[in-house]
């Protein structure tokens, strides 16, 4: 009888310790995780505050070259090395983000400022490349020196942080989604990296050729979708990384983590400037 209780109990021990491994290694890798990308986010953050605009067209491209050029070798290197990289790739998407946040807002001031002037699409039709730079030139100038912008700056901020906000609660949901829900959501990759793709192309043909705010803020619209879902696909990346608790594997999906959360916010700003 004692043995059959001994039989009975060490099987329910074995399950016991089983699962106590599995949350420990999950939320080892999960603490790695997470505290890269709050890093991350907290870097590149910093980072858009010190570059506000490009002086040149060739500071774009090194900048947006060298963040490439990151992401490709990042997985090449070991710890530290890799974490080092790391944070670096996260300035230089700060100093690239800052000119793109400064941009949508001064598109925004521009906008309120043409509607209480009265200005109708005809008419806005009618204004030239010259007169709108001088417009953008003269609103730069005011909002430096806050004078009469200062409550459209202020409406801005105010989309900032509905924007952030609005990201941080996707976030919150995907993770609670994948983590709760036991939905292995590995199907969305292949569908997710096409629709990628294809955001890729229809923003370089936009930026150089097109050149149409109808088409950016479609792309915007299309691209929360994509970046909200492939949270979920990146969650269950790390749901499934149960086990290996290497600093290789957190850093490889905080990086995606973080480029899902960078691209969501973005998009939600240019929709919630070009919406209010």
């Amino acid at each position: 009888m004692v043995g059959s209780e001994v039989e009975n109990i060490v099987p329910a021990l074995i399950r016991a310790l089983s699962r106590a491994v599995y949350t420990l290694c999950m939320d080892i890798l999960a603490i790695k995780t997470f505290t890269i990308v709050a890093v991350m986010l907290g870097v590149t953050a910093f980072g858009s505050k010190l570059n506000k605009a490009f002086e040149t067209r060739w500071e774009f491209w090194g900048l947006f070259i060298g963040s490439l050029a990151l992401l490709f070798i990042i997985p090449g290197f070991a710890f530290p090395i890799n974490l080092i990289l790391t944070l670096i790739f996260a300035v230089l998407m700060g100093l690239m983000i800052g000119p793109a946040i400064k941009g949508m807002m001064i598109s925004f001031v521009v906008r309120k400022r043409l509607e209480a002037q009265g200005y109708t699409k005809a008419r806005l039709k009618e204004v030239s490349v010259e007169e709108q730079k001088e417009l953008v030139a003269t609103i730069q100038k005011e909002l430096s020196e806050g004078n009469e912008h200062a409550s459209l700056a202020q409406d801005w901020n105010n989309i900032m942080g509905l924007a952030i906000y609005s990201t941080a609660a996707i976030t919150i949901l995907a993770a609670v989604i994948v983590f709760f829900s036991g939905i292995d959501f590995s199907f969305l990759g292949t569908g997710l990296f096409i629709a990628l793709l294809g955001l890729i192309v229809v923003g370089i043909l936009n930026a150089f050729f097109f050149k149409s705010p109808l088409m950016r803020l479609v792309s915007a619209y299309v691209g929360a979708v994509v970046f909200s879902l492939y949270l979920l696909y990146d969650f269950n990346r790390l749901r499934e990384a149960v086990g290996d608790t290497s600093w290789e594997t957190a850093i490889n999906i905080a990086i995606s983590i973080y480029l899902d959360i960078i691209n969501l916010f973005l998009d939600l700003l240019q929709i919630l400037g070009d919406s209010n």
